[in-house]
């Protein structure tokens, strides 16, 4: 991996320092994190053609707000006709009224933007993980539980609830990770699951940015069937919708998913549904995050049924490549109900 191609750089001292050089996209969040709500009003109905910027310096602001709202300006509409969101003949009318209403604001004392510089990529843990863990399986409807031992092992690279630092919150991208449990109530192994790929990407949106975040898994994964037995199924989990970010709460997030579950011990051999999931990710320290997410599906074609699944899930970076996690988790179907407790110590390397 390249970030690899880095540290071994590093560690043969080839690498004198490092440079960072904000994105468009960053110096914007900076800039729009120094402006009250009235700036950031303004600011959007210069954007949007509402206010014409001399018309802005006529409203009795202060220098240093009027600098910033016409540099959000500035960098915004540049923005847009990249993603060809303007004509060039809007861009330039606009562009060229905002250049000219900041450059007679001229360069105050102190002027420029001190964007402090996030952790560097090959500080963030190592992108290989093994994770073992101890936990107990309750069926309440079958008055049966069970132990289990598990390991996990996941040869790239992050998922949400891994460590920020060094790697951009709210991504997930895994491929090939396995789980393997020893059951002592069966005295039997199983593979619990085999993630080909599971890729999410939650990106806040607000008046200024308006990503869309999006999920999209596939892999195997165990199964259950209504007495309690399980089945090992292919499974393909797409899905789409808005993620927003509140102070109090955290990165708050709905997607709207399908599932196809492909297997010989389903009726028909699939099932086919749809749902969503709805989810909070707390960052509660820089170590420290929370993870809860609440997933109903309805199964319409094939084996019909429906779910509701929960997760609370929290994980504690002890340093920077171990961490240990606490995992609670719920799941009502097939006319059953079932939970799990599981505690994990994450090995990156």
């Amino acid at each position: 991996m390249p970030i690899d191609t880095i540290r071994a750089q590093q560690k043969k001292g080839i690498i004198d320092k490092a440079d960072y050089r904000p994105s468009k996209a960053t110096r914007m969040e900076h800039i729009l994190s120094l402006l009250d709500t009235d700036g950031r009003r303004l600011a959007l109905e210069v954007i949007r053609g509402q206010l014409d910027p001399a018309e802005l310096l006529e409203k009795g602001l202060d220098l240093e707000t009027e600098v910033r709202i016409l540099d959000l300006v500035l960098e915004y509409v540049q923005v847009q006709y990249t993603k060809e969101d303007l004509t060039k003949e809007e861009y330039v009318e606009r562009f060229l009224k905002a250049s000219n209403a900041r450059s007679s604001l001229g360069r105050p004392e102190g002027y420029g933007y001190d964007i402090p510089a996030p952790s560097r990529p090959e500080q963030g843990h190592k992108p290989n993980r093994l994770s073992i863990g101890v936990g107990y399986r309750a069926w309440d409807d079958l008055d049966q539980e069970s132990l289990y031992q598990e390991i996990r092992f996941r040869p790239t690279y992050h998922d949400l609830l891994d460590s920020d630092k060094g790697y951009v919150a709210g991504a997930q991208i895994e491929f090939f990770s396995g789980t393997l449990r020893y059951y002592h109530s069966t005295d039997r192994v199983e593979l619990e699951r085999l993630d080909l790929l599971n890729i999410v990407s939650l990106g806040p949106r607000n008046r200024f940015f308006k990503p869309v975040s999006w999920k999209v898994s596939t892999g195997l994964r165990q199964a259950d069937l209504p007495d309690g037995d399980r089945t090992l199924v292919y499974s393909l989990n797409p899905g789409g919708g808005l993620s927003y970010d509140n102070k109090i709460l955290g990165l708050c997030y709905g997607m709207f998913e399908a599932e196809i579950n492909l297997g010989g011990g389903l009726s028909n051999a699939h099932s086919i549904g749809l749902g969503g999931t709805l989810g909070i990710l707390r960052k509660i320290t820089e170590a420290w995050k929370l993870h809860l997410l609440f997933r109903p599906f309805t199964f319409v074609l094939g084996e019909r049924y429906e779910s509701l699944e929960w997760a609370f899930l929290q994980r504690y970076a002890i340093w920077t490549n171990l961490a240990f996690s606490l995992e609670l988790t719920g799941k009502e179907a097939q006319g059953l109900y079932q939970t799990e407790a599981e505690a994990l110590l994450h090995l990156y390397f």
